[in-house]
């Protein structure tokens, strides 16, 4: 709908073809598919099926958006040859969790944001984001301050379709970890008028943009050890690509003593000093909500974000150190050597 055959051109035509999924593995019918800052090439639904497919010139690489009221957005980059067809793996799109919890803009006193909780085979997690006192947040669009925001959350790394749920693809180097995102309700928060969507968190520095920084905290359900960083990237829809941002850390709760919680964040056993804990942002009011919201033993991974939009807490994927090649197969006929991969 909406394309300009005069821009596309017979010799280096192509087609995409995909199709979008609801998080329950069923076909997802009416979501607008359009290529990022190419309305020449205009756009198309997905039909009953959840199928869907596009014609545009090839030769070159471009970022597939999927929207959809109701849902997060996606994307997907893909290259494009001339006069080919090219499918797309399978999208799926996330909904929101519940909704939402109203918080003050500038409060004269901490405030925490939960997200429902969540199970699949590796484990039981629930977000939780804790925005320190006097956090203010502006529009970026056109500088104005909200009075009170309407905080959503989702995670997209959630069972067997969590890969195809993911906001875009990670980098090569990037391990399928978690992923998350923290957003508000635009309707509900008055917006400013930036994003032009039902949800505000897009953009390397988002739409929505703290004064200082809140701290996302997960249980730490994956088993990292105590003290070691959580690396932490943010996805830039304008730009298609992931930002990375400052370390998080894995922290445990060493105790709770005089309604504050003691943090071991070096792995020692012991819980830290007030420098220490000074040094990486925590607060007594910090501590107070942990020990409100946490027991002793518990571990967690913490991580300060300086905005909304989809996070992603991405260990990189490598071979363990001490990991040794696999011998060379012999192609011989018959083999010298049996299959190394059969042993």
């Amino acid at each position: 709908r909406d394309a300009d055959p005069a821009k596309i051109e017979a010799k280096r035509v192509s087609t995409l073809a995909g199709t979008v999924l609801s998080r329950d593995g069923s076909p997802l019918s009416g979501v607008k598919v359009s290529i990022k800052d190419r309305p020449e090439f205009g756009y198309t639904y997905t039909r009953e099926d959840g199928e869907w497919d596009m014609a545009l010139n090839g030769g070159g690489r471009e970022t597939v958006r999927f929207e959809k009221d109701g849902y997060l957005p996606a994307q997907r980059s893909v290259n494009l040859n001339w006069n080919q067809e090219t499918a797309v793996d399978d999208v799926v799109l996330v909904e929101p969790d519940g909704d939402g919890t109203e918080i003050e803009n500038d409060a004269n006193e901490p405030q925490v944001v939960k997200s429902g909780e969540v199970s699949d085979g590796d484990g039981t997690r629930k977000a939780v984001v804790f925005v320190p006192e006097g956090t203010a947040a502006k529009w970026t669009a056109d500088g104005t301050a909200p009075e009170s925001l309407t905080v959503r959350t989702a995670e997209y790394t959630v069972g067997d379709l969590g890969p195809e749920s993911m906001p875009a693809e990670l980098p090569s180097q990037v391990g399928y970890t978690y992923a998350s995102e923290f957003f508000v309700d635009e309707e509900a928060s008055g917006s400013g008028g930036s994003s032009g969507g039902g949800f505000i968190g897009a953009g390397s520095a988002g739409d929505l943009q703290f004064d200082k920084d809140i701290v996302f905290y997960l249980e730490n359900f994956l088993g990292f050890p105590v003290g070691t960083p959580v690396p932490v990237g943010s996805y830039d829809t304008d730009a298609a690509n992931w930002v990375p941002s400052g370390d998080g850390r894995v922290v445990k709760i060493h105790a709770i003593s005089d309604g504050k919680a003691d943090l071991d964040v070096d792995g020692s056993g012991s819980a830290a000093d007030d420098q220490i804990l000074s040094d990486l942002g925590v607060g007594d009011a910090e501590r107070e909500q942990l020990a409100d919201l946490y027991e002793g033993g518990d571990e967690l991974w913490r991580t300060p974000l300086p905005h909304f939009t989809p996070w992603d807490c991405n260990w990189s994927f490598r071979p363990p150190s001490d990991a040794e090649r696999p011998p060379t197969q012999d192609h011989s006929d018959p083999p010298n050597d049996p299959d190394p991969c059969s042993e």
